[in-house]
């Protein structure tokens, strides 16, 4: 039912569901009549949902229920679209947040990682001679290669800065 609310917009009354196609579930078996009121959901002309309300007592088309009912549901619909948008806004500060705590953690990486830079390539220098001092010229060109990739990935992720503040 609540998709034929959606579809149509407008709330539905049906007095007896056993006479209604769209009911084939065991209600009808029962031996009593059933009513249902279905009521679209607004928010802002914005279709938010749909509900309906069976009822063993019978209504009728004349009942004002449906009129009550529909001002209910314009009031549940604005809670909805509220609980929507708050829980959207939480997503994206919880996004920015992550995106500051990367951004800090780049920026604390990225002077020592340059430290080492600097200092790999000053004890890599070729005229240094020293047999064990070339050895250690080799590891640290490999030291080297890796900090500077990651200093790369660190100036990556501070240009996307921008990014990280949108959301």
């Amino acid at each position: 039912l609540p998709g034929f609310i959606a579809q149509d917009k407008k709330p539905l009354l049906i007095e007896d569901i056993a006479s209604d196609a769209r009911f084939i579930r065991g209600l009808k078996d029962e031996g009593k009549s059933y009513s249902v009121v279905g009521i679209p959901l607004f928010a802002q002309d914005r279709l938010v949902g749909a509900m309906d309300f069976f009822s063993a007592e019978g209504l009728s088309s004349d009942s004002s229920i449906v009129d009550l009912l529909t001002t209910i549901g314009h009031q549940i619909g604005v809670a909805i679209a509220h609980a929507r948008l708050r829980e959207e806004a939480l997503a994206a500060e919880r996004m920015a947040a992550v995106g500051r705590v990367a951004t800090s953690v780049a920026h604390d990486l990225r002077s020592p990682l340059g430290g080492i830079v600097r200092s790999a390539e000053f004890l890599a220098r070729p005229e240094l001679s020293d047999p064990p001092r070339q050895k250690l010229s080799q590891a640290i060109e490999v030291t080297k290669s890796s900090v500077t990739w990651f200093l790369m990935v660190i100036s990556i992720l501070l240009s996307q800065n921008l990014f990280w503040s949108a959301l």
